[in-house]
């Protein structure tokens, strides 16, 4: 919510002005060097992450693409044009295509991750 400083607090559903253009879900990773092994997280960024592990950042695993899920509860294969594999870069990660890369930009028409 707007001006919302803990963001452990989940939005009600009411307050979500736009449920069909929220992201609720996504597919998404975590390095797990001990593993060696990508892992699901329970946490989605808004924003590409420049880091050791890049934890829960968006991983269109599905040939190019990432499920997600709505806030109002469809789900959308969203197709990006991500080559390779993680760790991305900064000219080749999936916070470059839509829906994800208005993620930090507030009141963007685009931004998807946060509209209530």
């Amino acid at each position: 919510m707007p001006g919302q400083t803990d963001y452990s607090v989940p939005a009600k559903q009411s307050q979500i002005a736009k449920p069909s253009a929220t992201i609720l879900l996504a597919d998404d990773w975590h390095s797990n060097q001990a593993a060696g092994r990508p892992l699901g997280v329970y946490f989605l960024r808004d924003y590409y992450y420049v880091g050791s592990s890049g934890g829960g950042m968006v991983d269109p695993r599905h040939r190019g693409a990432a499920n997600v899920t709505w806030a109002d509860g469809h789900v959308q294969s969203c197709t990006t044009r991500v080559g390779g594999s993680t760790p991305y870069s900064s000219t080749n990660n999936a916070y470059l295509f839509f829906p994800f890369q208005y993620g930090t930009t507030i009141d963007h028409a685009l931004n998807n991750f946060d509209l209530y």
